[in-house]
Parts: C-alpha cells; structure tokens; sequence
C-alpha cells in the first residue's frame, strides 16, 4: 500500500524545470522590435479593471504581442488565436506561465480600443522612423474596397426610401381623413410635419373607444370591425414611417445605400465577386498611406470614390507623426480640384496623376479637333479659337459645388454663329444637339494639372510614379492576394477599421522581418530606375 491508494493524495513526485534555449523567426524578432518602446497607456486607461472587478488576464503589451504573431501567422479569426495561444511555443514563451486569454478576451481587447489600436500603428511608424526605415520624402496613398461581414441582399436604398415615403405620407394624410370622417373625431393635421402626432392621436382615440384593438388580429373583411381595421391601419402606417425615417438618418445625407445588418457599412461596386460581374456589395473604402514600403497610416470611409479621402487622411497623418511629408503621390482617383487646392495651402508637392494622363498621350487625343486642349486660346481677348477659324465668346461663369462644400468656378465659352454650317462639325461638335458650339472649362485645375503633369514626368516624378504602384498597390496585394484578407469579420465601421489597422501592423512586421533577414534595415526602400530607362509607371 502507498500514499496513492487514498483518495485525497496522489503520488509524490519532484518538479524539476530547465531552460531551454529559444532562437527567435525574424517575424517574431521584428515584432518584439517594433513594440520594444512603445506606449500602452491608452489601453490600460481605457479598462484597469474587468467588470466583475477582477484584474485583465493579460497586459496590453502581450496582447498586441498575440495579435500581431497570430495575423502574420495568418490566423485572424478570436477563435483561431485563441487556440494558437495554447498551442504555438513562441506565444507561449511570451504568455510566461500566464493562462492563455480565450476568444472573448481578445475579442473584447479589440472592440474596446479603436483608439489606442490606431495609435499603435502611428507609434511603429516612429518606430521605423528611430530604425531609419522611412524615406520622409514622399508619402504615397491608395484606396481599396474591402467587403463588410454584413450580406450583400441585405440592402437599403436611399432613393428608395424616399420614394416610400412621400408615397406614405400622402396615404396616411387620406386615413387620418377618413378615420375622423368616420368616427366624426377631430384629427386637424397640420401636414407632413404633424404627421405622427396626427397618427398617434388617431391611436389613442381607437384605443380608448371601448372596443377590443391589436395591431395584428387575425382575419379580414367583414370578420374585422371598424375599430380593428382603422387601428390596424394607423399601427402599420405609424411602423413604416417610423422605419423609413430611421433608414433616412442612418444612411445620412453623404450616402446612398446602407446594410440592414450593418448600418455603417455602404453598398459599392467592387472589383471582384463570385461571378467577376462588378455586383454590388456592402463594404468599407479603405485608405493607406505608405512609406518606404511601410504603411504609416490609414484611414476609413464611405464614399464609394477616392476624392474625399485625401484630405481627411492627410490631416490625421499630420496631427499623428512628429514629421511633415514635403510631397504626396496618388493615382488619377484622387484628381480634383479640392483636393489640389489642399496640397497647395499645405505646402506639399503635387505628384497626382492627371485623369487625362493616359488618354492625352494618344494620336486620337492630339486628332480631336472638338476638345478644349487642342483650341487655340487667346488670353488677351479670353477667346478660344475652333478648328474653322470661328470664335468661342465667354459667355458666362458656372458654380458647382462638390460633395466636400467646395465651389468650383467654371467658365463657359459659346461660339456665335457659322456652326451650323460649319463643314468640320460632326467632328467638332459630335453629337451634340446645340446650334453652336459650347464648352466649359476651369483654368485653376487646368493650371494645377499642368504643374503636376511637369512633375511627374521629370525624372524624378517617373519614379516617384514606379515606387507608388510598387509601395501602395504592393500592401495590397500582400493582404488581399496573398493572404487571402477580402472581407472583414467584424460588424461596425470601428471594428472593421481596428482590423484593418491590425492588418496593416502586420504588413510592417513582415517587411521589416525581410529587411532584417536580408540586413538591409536603416536604407529606406527606394526603386530607383536604371539610367536612360523612362520607366511604365501607371
């Protein structure tokens, strides 16, 4: 008999622990790197303590630690980490002992520190900045439609909505008249703007009329008083109305669309789906800003364009790096005169990309008698001059104003007379119905698409141009090509954001654990073009 034959002991043994050697991946090197210095006040001041009072079961450091190995790991998913914290045995040499935190846990990390997740990513750029991994001289910015968890016959259109409910208020303006016609009640309604008092009015008074109402009692026709069916009625107008009107405020006036699941999230034509058909689905417009390869910033929004996003990115980069950007590349997505006005009052050199770029080198381009850059224009006598010889007056001055409150002025010229007759016309003028020709242009774009055009096709330009569609487009390719990041799995603009930010943090760790690796860190990813070579830069 020994000590085990007892229920309440087990058998004696000795602990015996040893040390053993752990040789770091760049991967987890470049991540133990990048968050050596930085500041987790944010994350701890958002939650010390846990609802129950219990302290949190891991620190903010290690959690970061956890999210960032997991995403490079490819696991993004609270379940899929969860269960490679109680497996891997770099996370468990980082956890130290410590209990691995389950789904809820991480889950719950990342819900409740949209904040302090964005400023991480700032603090790695500072940090790459320290390792001298940024250039500083040029910060490109590209934009990609990443779809929401939401379904994509989820829908709600705002033109629609709208629709609905003028047709509603019209029908509910006839029944609150004919219900007080009936039961000779006084229900005055003032009009649209007194519709839902007329209607809850009208509610009361049925409810209170001694016979028995609901808002969903079976049968139909002669089985339904007068009472039943009129209530009906009013619930049922008061529920729609309700309904559109709370679709009207959350879709807001900068949108068209929005997800019944997910309010935030907007219906875009993307590139890809499952039949290659552009269909339309819910999604969020991602934008990243990028240095030396590096993703120093990021930015979320709804517009199904690029055109408002550059602004507002740039703002946020300003007031969150210790640097300032002297120049600033991006496609022919983010051509507008907003946006160029921008730059300018900034101060950073313009390297976008003119919409007419790739068209304006064209022989047909050159031949096209009828478009304003191949008329001749006299600024003495503000005229442009056709192909004929006639003359184009300006005629008056055009004030459109853009989504962003812009106002752009636009000044439109009109030939006077012989375009009827004129023997170039179908070229000219196309197929415009006018009787003389007319056009319209801006010379402050034209004149800020001039300096851009000189900039990106000098020599520097072409490969400020290369390394935009190398840098910008390549972090893309990274996530959604490479590994496989398509749609989010988060419902809420702010979650869907934290991921992505999380997403982008790794992309750093992966390039900075190649430069590692290669021993290429402190020179700044730069192509440069090989001499007497232009380049194919897009």
């Amino acid at each position: 008999m020994d000590l085990t034959s007892f229920g309440n002991h087990s058998q004696l043994h000795l602990h015996i622990s040893y040390g053993i050697p752990f040789e770091l991946s760049p991967s987890e090197a470049a991540i133990l790197t990048l968050l050596e210095h930085a500041r987790f006040d944010l994350f701890t001041s958002r939650r010390k303590k846990g609802v129950s009072g219990r302290p949190q079961a891991v620190d903010a450091y290690t959690m970061m630690v956890i999210l960032l190995y997991a995403r490079a790991e490819g696991r993004y998913s609270c379940r899929g980490i969860a269960r490679l914290c109680t497996r891997d045995l770099f996370l468990q040499a980082v956890l130290d002992g410590r209990k691995a935190p389950g789904h809820i846990t991480i889950n719950r990390f990342i819900k409740e520190n949209p904040a302090a997740i964005e400023d991480m990513l700032f603090q790695m750029a500072e940090r790459l900045s320290g390792l001298g991994e940024l250039g500083k001289d040029v910060v490109f910015q590209d934009g990609t439609k990443i779809e929401s968890r939401a379904g994509k016959y989820t829908f709600v259109w705002k033109g629609s909505v709208e629709k609905n409910l003028a047709k509603l208020k019209v029908r509910a303006l006839r029944q609150i008249k004919e219900i007080g016609d009936r039961f000779a009640w006084d229900t005055a309604c003032d009009g649209e703007g007194d519709l839902h008092a007329a209607l809850m009015s009208l509610k009361r008074n049925l409810e209170r009329s001694g016979k028995p109402v609901c808002a969903d009692a079976p049968g139909s026709g002669h089985r339904l008083c007068p009472e039943q069916k009129a209530y009906r009625d009013v619930v049922d107008s008061l529920s729609r109305l309700d309904k559109y009107s709370h679709y009207l405020e959350m879709i807001g006036k900068d949108r068209k669309s929005m997800s019944r699941t997910d309010p935030e999230a907007t219906f875009m034509r993307m590139k890809e789906d499952a039949m290659n058909n552009g269909q339309l689905k819910p999604a969020y417009n991602i934008q990243t800003l990028v240095d030396g390869n590096y993703i120093v910033g990021a930015f979320s929004s709804a517009d199904r364009t690029d055109y408002h996003t550059m602004v507002p990115a740039l703002e946020k980069l300003g007031s969150s790096l210790s640097w300032k950007y002297p120049a600033y590349c991006a496609d022919s997505g983010y051509d507008s005169l907003a946006n160029r006005l921008a730059l300018d009052k900034l101060g950073i050199k313009d390297y976008i990309k003119p919409q007419n770029y790739a068209v304006s080198k064209t022989r047909a381009y050159a031949q096209e008698i009828g478009r304003v850059e191949n008329l001749a224009y006299d600024e003495k006598s503000d005229t442009y001059t056709c192909a004929n010889g006639k003359k184009l007056f300006f005629v008056t001055m055009k004030h459109a104003g853009g989504q962003d409150g812009s106002q752009a002025a636009t000044k439109v010229y009109a030939c006077r007379r012989g375009c009827k007759s004129c023997p170039v016309r179908g070229e000219c003028m196309k197929k415009s119905k006018l009787p003389y020709k007319r056009l319209e242009t801006n010379f402050l774009l034209v004149k800020y698409r001039k300096a851009a055009l000189e900039n990106i096709t000098s020599a520097f330009g072409t490969e400020v141009r290369m390394n935009r569609s190398i840098q910008a487009e390549g972090a893309f390719a990274q996530l959604k090509a490479n590994w496989r990041f398509r749609r989010f799995l988060s419902f809420g603009k702010k979650r869907a954001f934290s991921e992505w930010l999380l997403m982008s943090m790794a992309i750093n760790v992966i390039h900075l654990a190649n430069r590692m690796e290669e021993g290429l860190v402190s020179t700044p990813f730069w192509y440069s073009l090989p001499r007497g070579e232009t380049g194919g830069a897009v």
